[in-house]
């Protein structure tokens, strides 16, 4: 829940919108399109870093138009990452976003 909590928060910081605000488990859900972004482009680029998000469809998106990523922490917590790692993952993810 730290890092999962961290990670939201330093998105939060750049200006995205957490959907409910926070995260209460391992799952964060960015919704990207306020800042003009799509879930799917943004997808694509962060796998060429090897960030592997999953697109979502948020109420009110077309069925083509992925307009929020979901960011899950289990993996690279399991693998002994902590909160700053997670911002540092942030940090990335918003450059990509850039």
């Amino acid at each position: 829940m730290k890092n999962a909590k961290a990670l939201a928060s330093k998105l939060k910081s750049y200006g995205y919108h957490i959907h409910t605000g926070t995260t209460e488990n391992h799952l964060v859900l960015v919704y990207l399109k306020p800042k003009g972004i799509l879930g799917s482009d943004l997808e694509t680029l962060l796998e060429k870093a090897s960030i592997y998000p999953h697109k979502y469809q948020i109420i009110g998106d077309h069925a083509s138009v992925k307009g929020a990523l979901w960011l899950g922490t289990p993996a690279l917590t399991y693998w002994g990452l902590k909160e700053t790692d997670f911002e540092f993952i942030a940090d990335l993810i918003h450059e990509g976003a850039k």
